[in-house]
């Protein structure tokens, strides 16, 4: 079921240097890693794009429209933040939801688990908390926060973590039984140990 006034982005933006490769396009269980976050994703909002570092121009990946990296290319997450928050796509909706392009067993429920946060605490925006650590590629981010990003991508400032002191913000704790369901596969070794799990 999708979340009511929330646009998904997939972060595809990376160099994937540790991978060798596109990692968007690396196959697990035969399926590459960018095609299963988009199908545990799109249920759960209601429309879907894809971040890139690059212009795709009129091309769509999987189907799903691309937006480019604000601010250049390979400027990090926040940029791909940023050109969601500014698309033509975001018009529509109040919340973006973020999610990397290598997560592949994201929740099913995770976009309500964190829209229910914003929700219920007034908040602009929520990422996941694991282990005591950010994971601010798992977050949401309410359509007001669009111009304090942009500001902060034109004057060269990538920072997350920055932007996100600069607004209501909170966290949602993710139980050490849920961790596999939000690995980033990064390397190649990665990728065998979620094939060995």
């Amino acid at each position: 079921m999708s979340q009511k006034n929330t646009l998904g982005v997939i972060l595809k933006g990376g160099r994937s240097r540790r991978m060798g490769q596109d990692k968007a396009f690396v196959l697990f269980d035969g399926i590459p890693l960018l095609e299963h976050v988009c199908h545990r994703l799109a249920p759960q909002v209601d429309n879907l794009i894809i971040n890139t570092a690059f212009q795709e121009g009129d091309r769509s990946v999987f189907g799903y429209a691309t937006c480019q990296d604000l601010g250049g290319e390979f400027k990090g997450p926040l940029a791909g933040v940023a050109a969601a928050l500014n698309s033509s796509y975001m018009t529509a909706y109040d919340y973006l939801a973020v999610i990397p392009c290598d997560a592949p067993l994201i929740p099913r429920d995770l976009v309500a688990r964190l829209y229910s946060e914003a929700i219920k605490n007034d908040l602009q925006h929520v990422c996941v908390i694991l282990d005591g650590y950010l994971q601010p590629t798992f977050s949401l981010w309410h359509k007001s926060l669009k111009d304090v990003i942009t500001e902060s991508v034109n004057a060269n400032d990538y920072s997350l973590k920055g932007v996100v002191k600069l607004c209501r913000s909170g966290v949602l704790e993710i139980s050490t039984k849920e961790a596999q369901q939000f690995c980033n596969i990064n390397t190649q070794d990665d990728l065998q140990q979620l094939i060995d799990r």
